[in-house]
């Protein structure tokens, strides 16, 4: 079973004294990035706050990407005629130092993009978090905004069994001043659930209205006995901007998170579908399962969720 993270010695009086929003930063060619793709694109113009249903030319219904690592990835969704790519840095950074290939992708393909942020690293440092990560996720906001990515997905790890409380207080406004950003520039920024319960997420939503939810149904099966998106969609049916979905068999350690295609682990994904239609869910799904099964995975989820609308009153 996963074990509670050890405080390791002076992270206490780290927290008393570490400065947040400090200006050192690793942009790592997001800036060369923006720099490159205006010279190929029309200058922008300010603009509102885009709702994430804009992703993609379809309305009245659920839009449907896969995640991208790659430019391999972004031609297998477009050609796929997905809506979307959602452009993961999980496994880093390659992909955003691209600009002219994504560009001219979404030209071909008619694709729109999400973006996915970099890991957290350590969820206890404060320093890291609120100086250096923080000024990272700002650029990758101003990369959301150029290429009209209308939401960015956050990894910031709040599960107060492994967490300490002293450390989840501090964290809280740094992402909240992220969400802050993100309004400023039209870009949804979303905490994404990895192993946290309601009871962990309600004073993160509740302190600010800005903050919007992308739902991994996959991590709502891990540690616990039912997945908790149902909580979850019972719960802030309204603040969930993005919803991924891929398999497992439930467990309770990292390794059990699978990302296995639809319908090869145990997850209930038709209850959970008929809950997002009943919360009247248009937003965006993507399909985080290898790209050889993205075919049939999104075959299948296409049909649970039309099955699920037939039963809307």
């Amino acid at each position: 079973m996963l074990q509670p993270l050890t405080t390791p010695p002076g992270l206490r009086a780290k927290w008393a004294s570490a400065p947040l929003f400090g200006p050192e930063v690793r942009d790592h060619g997001v800036t060369a990035f923006i720099g490159a793709a205006r010279l190929t694109a029309a200058p922008r113009r300010d603009r509102p706050m885009p709702p994430v249903t804009d992703c993609g030319q379809r309305h009245g219904q659920m839009r449907w990407g896969g995640r991208a690592y790659n430019m391999g990835d972004v031609e297998r969704i477009g050609a796929l005629g997905l809506d979307f790519a959602e452009i993961n840095l999980l496994q880093g950074m390659k992909l955003i130092h691209e600009p002219g290939e994504l560009l001219a992708a979404s030209r071909e393909w008619g694709l729109s993009y999400l973006v996915h942020a970099q890991n957290e690293g350590d969820p206890c440092d404060l320093e890291r978090l609120g100086g250096p990560f923080y000024r990272e996720i700002l650029l990758l906001l101003d990369l959301c905004d150029f290429i009209s990515s209308p939401l960015l997905t956050v990894h910031f790890w709040m599960d107060g069994r492994f967490i300490p409380a002293e450390v989840v207080e501090r964290k809280r406004p740094i992402l909240w001043a992220m969400a802050e950003e993100g309004f400023k520039r039209g870009v949804h920024v979303c905490v994404e659930n990895l192993s946290e319960r309601p009871e962990d997420l309600r004073p993160l939503l509740d302190g600010c209205p800005r903050l919007g939810l992308t739902l991994d149904i996959g991590h709502g099966q891990l540690l616990t006995r039912g997945n908790r998106s149902l909580e979850f969609l019972e719960l802030w049916p309204h603040r969930i901007q993005h919803v991924h979905a891929h398999d497992n068999r439930g467990g309770d350690r990292v390794g059990d998170d699978l990302h296995l295609p639809i319908g090869a682990g145990v997850i209930d994904f038709t209850s959970i579908f008929r809950a997002l239609v009943r919360a009247r869910y248009e937003g965006t799904v993507t399909l985080e399962v290898p790209v050889e099964h993205l075919p049939s995975s999104v075959q299948s989820l296409r049909r649970i969720a039309e099955e699920a609308s037939w039963s809307l009153p």
